[in-house]
């Protein structure tokens, strides 16, 4: 990897550790902050629902669930292990870090799920960050960079990662139909993935540059 490259990729992730380091500020010490706004929020999204969204979002959210993900995972290892070896330890990274980040956030900010008349689904879990959103991100985009990433021409690349961008933000607007997360927690598990995503990239390439 160049200097340039490495530059960019220090300024990613410490662009997003910040950016995520100021949500877990407000969510720890301002906990009142914008929730107002994520309220108002869910009950827009409430009056709207019906029976075929809610369908469509209850099958939609369990391709971000950590067992759905963890499975599809394992698949994708065994593949990688006859095609391409250097993206293992890139995947095992992103997502570990991202279950560890998840879990000792949600101990820390234990922020309370949306009321009962808003969800769908009980959870007793604590609400932010959004694990849903989180793993979605980092597998998927994970998935995204491995395919794409030996590809030359730009419409199969452009195609894979529209696919995957789709996939990604319908998990997480499942979350916020299903009424189990506030915007906010969306948002912290998106930039919770997005920082394990770039290690889990430049885990693989500094790897394949000494293959």
């Amino acid at each position: 990897m160049d200097n340039k490259n490495r530059l960019f990729s220090f300024k990613g992730v410490a662009f997003v550790g910040m950016v995520l380091l100021f949500f877990v500020s407000l969510q720890t010490f301002f906990p009142g902050f914008l929730f107002a706004s994520d309220s108002l929020f869910l009950e827009k999204i409430a009056s709207e629902r019906t029976a075929e969204k809610t369908v469509f979002f209850s099958f939609i959210t369990n391709l971000g669930d950590v067992l759905v993900v963890a499975s599809l995972a394992v698949l994708c290892l065994v593949f990688f292990l006859f095609k391409r070896k250097a993206l293992i330890p890139g995947l095992v990274l992103s997502l570990f870090g991202t279950g560890a980040s998840v879990f000792l956030l949600k101990l820390l900010i234990d922020r309370p799920r949306p009321p009962e008349d808003l969800s769908l689904l009980l959870l007793n879990s604590p609400s932010f960050p959004s694990g849903h959103s989180a793993f979605a991100l980092v597998f998927y985009g994970f998935l995204i960079f491995a395919f794409t990433s030996r590809l030359k021409k730009f419409f199969p690349r452009f195609l894979i990662g529209i696919i995957g961008a789709i996939l990604i933000m319908g998990i997480a607007v499942s979350r916020l139909y299903l009424g189990v997360h506030y915007p906010l927690d969306i948002i912290g598990g998106f930039l919770l993935g997005a920082l394990w995503l770039i290690f889990g990239i430049r885990a693989t390439r500094s790897i394949e540059k000494l293959e």
